[in-house]
């Protein structure tokens, strides 16, 4: 994965060709929301409760499982999924060690290889 800017990586997206997964870094909070609005934007209007699933990784109750779940979903009636997770970092790190946290870091691993 390389860098590349907002504007690049929607294009890359909506030409049919994305990534399995765009991470959004920087200072801009405001910056970064936009573009993660932009890529829900892509997917058409209607079918957006049933392909745009967005996470808060402070969450406690969110897990990196119940995330790599909603990415592995098929799409319904819709070329692809949009899959947004504010805070990534929290959901990266695990909140308590447990295998199932083991479990859900080696999933992501694997999703991402």
């Amino acid at each position: 994965m390389h860098p590349m800017s907002p504007g690049d990586a929607l294009e890359q997206f909506s030409q049919g060709n994305p990534a399995p997964v765009y991470l959004i870094v920087g200072d801009d909070a405001t910056e970064m929301a936009e573009t993660a609005n932009a890529f829900e934007e892509l997917i058409e209007e209607g079918l957006r409760p049933f392909n745009v699933d967005r996470f808060d990784g402070g969450d406690d109750k969110v897990t990196l499982g119940a995330v790599i779940e909603a990415a592995r979903m098929f799409p319904m009636m819709a070329p692809r999924r949009v899959v947004i997770v504010q805070r990534a970092k929290d959901c990266l790190m695990p909140k308590r060690d447990s295998q199932a946290a083991e479990k859900d870091q080696e999933a992501f691993e694997a999703y991402l290889s």
